[in-house]
């Protein structure tokens, strides 16, 4: 099956709603996909204090399936997302989130560019020395039309700062690439 990336995007008002019982309904119904997951979590303000939305990289036979998992998931269903972007996903690491040790004292950040680039020329940098700072790593492509649409990263770093570097070793310097939106993250699943 392939990879989806799906960013939800939080609906106006609800990021300071804290419902336990909705935070269950979607643990449990995401609980019967985590095997089939790359990574998930939620997406944070950069003071780190509010909700903004999720992240979820899955398998799912097609589009259609894509949608239908939206649609049912219960904080959708509840109206507290607004938008969502999907894209299918090809990894370059190979590994999941969990494959990944968490470093206690670093953030967690997820990008999204809307440029390609040579990922995979840059993925074995990765592979040799610096991976534990590399959740997730994978090119974009459109849903319906599989044109190359950008790449998607996931890292873990002291600050900020730090991102910059993994950015020009991962897709290279910002001529190279077109508008990144850098979204603090946090790795997902059940508390």
């Amino acid at each position: 099956m392939p990879h989806f990336l799906i960013r939800s995007i939080a609906a106006a008002g609800v990021a300071d709603v804290d419902d336990p019982d909705l935070d269950e309904q979607h643990w449990s119904y995401t609980d019967p996909y985590a095997a089939t997951m790359i990574a998930r979590g939620p997406t944070l303000d950069r003071a780190r204090r509010e909700w903004t939305g999720s992240i979820h990289i899955l398998d799912l036979p097609d589009l259609s399936s894509v949608r239908r998992y939206i649609e049912n998931e219960p904080y959708h269903r509840a109206g507290a997302y607004r938008d969502h972007d999907i894209w299918r996903f090809d990894d370059h690491l190979g590994r999941t989130m969990w494959d990944t040790a968490r470093i206690a004292d670093h953030t967690r950040y997820f990008v999204l560019t809307d440029e390609n680039c040579d990922v995979e020329a840059r993925t074995e940098h990765w592979r040799s020395g610096t991976a534990d700072r590399l959740v997730v790593l994978g090119s974009l492509r459109d849903p319906s039309t599989d044109a190359p649409r950008g790449v998607a990263l996931a890292a873990q770093l002291p600050s900020r700062n730090d991102l910059e570097s993994v950015l020009q070793q991962t897709i290279g310097p910002p001529a190279s690439h077109g508008p990144l939106d850098v979204i603090d993250w946090e790795l997902g699943g059940r508390r």
